[in-house]
């Protein structure tokens, strides 16, 4: 399988359609095709005239600060990875001052490999939340990717644990998200919000409470948390939206698994974890 960096193919004459001939010969889907050559993601090395694919690029940080903490990879290979995110930790950082963020980590683990990918994040988790984030090593994988989260064939599942029992054993919450006005950093349901749907059925109840598996048609800030207390069964520890139970225990939200296809072969990958052993009650 073709990689990130590897050189492909050695010729004299390289106009536009023997670049765009050889990216098919080589498995470049043709979604990718035209973003490769569009965006320099073919180059060529003279004066041997060498067609390089995803030439490599410099890691965003200049230095990781000594003692940062490891990522935990659940999957991974030359076009990207999965790592699951403890609670607490951003999955990316907000400014250069901070030195720690699940994307530090994942470079780290990348650069201990012998792969120093400029790593991506493809969509994101609220820090209070745990569970998988997927990254792209390279532009290519991140444009594709990226298509994939907008067409919805990335599917995310979630477990929860939320106060009482929901009157419908499983249901959708079609309800727009808005900003709240009176927090700087709530959301809420509004009529003028943006459009969300987040599917639900319940799973297991226990000592007064229930889980939940859930499942996204969009990908809005805080959407389960939002339509959860909108429910009527805000999530456990959930100290934003008023439903602290333990406060020795993070919040009772995980992102258990990620099904996407991969976009180089699109072979279908599906990543499982198990929530970890404070989740459970």
């Amino acid at each position: 399988m073709t990689v990130p960096g590897q050189r492909v193919y050695q010729f004299w004459n390289f106009s536009r359609p023997m670049r765009w001939e050889l990216l098919e010969q080589c498995g470049v889907p043709s979604i990718g095709r035209s973003y490769l050559l569009r965006r320099f993601g073919v180059s060529i090395d003279e004066p041997f005239r060498r067609m390089t694919l995803f030439p490599s690029e410099k890691s965003q940080f200049e230095m990781l600060s000594d003692g940062l903490a490891d990522a935990e990879m659940i999957w991974s290979d030359a076009f990207l990875c999965v790592a699951n995110k403890p609670p607490g930790l951003k999955v990316h950082p907000n400014d250069g001052s901070e030195d720690d963020s699940l994307l530090h980590r994942v470079t780290k683990m990348r650069y201990l490999e012998a792969q120093q990918d400029r790593m991506r994040h493809i969509h994101r988790l609220d820090e209070a939340t745990s569970g998988l984030v997927l990254f792209a090593s390279c532009d290519y994988a991140q444009h594709v990717l990226d298509a994939f989260m907008r067409d919805r064939m990335i599917h995310r599942t979630y477990h929860a644990w939320v106060k009482g029992t929901p009157k419908k054993v499983q249901g959708t919450i079609d309800d727009p998200i808005g900003r709240d006005r009176n927090h700087p950093t709530k959301r809420r349901v509004s009529l003028g919000g943006q459009k969300a749907v987040t599917h639900y059925r319940v799973i297991d109840q226990k000592k007064g409470c229930s889980l939940l598996e859930l499942n996204l048609d969009t990908g809005r800030t805080h959407q389960i948390r939002v339509h959860l207390q909108h429910l009527g069964h805000p999530i456990l520890n959930d100290s934003l939206y008023g439903n602290v139970t333990d406060p020795d225990f993070p919040m009772s939200l995980v992102a258990v698994q990620l099904s996407f296809p991969h976009p180089w072969h699109g072979q279908q990958v599906d990543v499982r974890i198990d929530p970890p052993d404070w989740f459970k009650i």
